[in-house]
This record gives C-alpha cells, structure tokens and sequence, in this order.
C-alpha cells in the first residue's frame, strides 16, 4: 500500500506543478481561476502527504490525502454543472 500511496503522491505533485506553470504563464486552456485553485490544491494536499509519509503516519493516511484533491474537483465540477450558467 505504501508503493500506491508514493505514486498517488508523485501523481498529485506533478498534476500540481503543472497546473500551477499553466496557471502563472496562462497557458491553459480552463479559467485561470480553477487552475490556480487545482495547482494549489494538488501541490497541497500531496506535499502534506509527502509529510505523513515520511513522518510514520500509516499508508492509509498517505492514499486518503491522494485521493482528497481528486475527489474535491469532482465535486465542485459537478456543482458548478448544476449551478452554472449553461452558455
């Protein structure tokens, strides 16, 4: 589990420093808002796994952090479905 938990993170580091490159050159394609937003979630949320990684926490700690930003954006996409303006 600690070997999924790693790639999850490395996953999330990347996912994060990209978005965040994207987000200060405004180079990508989605609001410069939301990419911001995911770059700082990503890279969040997968150094913060990095800690409890190598701080002892248990794996399972780790694999949730990893899944945390994934599914946050799920959610939001899905409310901003609902909510937003269609055109």
């Amino acid at each position: 589990m600690k070997v999924v938990a790693w790639v999850m993170t490395a996953v999330n580091l990347l996912f994060g420093l990209r978005a965040l490159f994207s987000a200060a050159t405004g180079d990508s394609k989605y609001s410069i808002g939301m990419t911001w937003i995911a770059g700082l979630l990503f890279l969040g949320l997968g150094g913060y796994a990095v800690w409890a990684l190598l701080g002892g926490k248990p794996a399972r700690t780790a694999l949730w952090l990893g899944v945390a930003p994934w599914l946050t954006l799920v959610v939001v996409m899905f409310v901003q479905l609902v909510v937003g303006d269609r055109r």
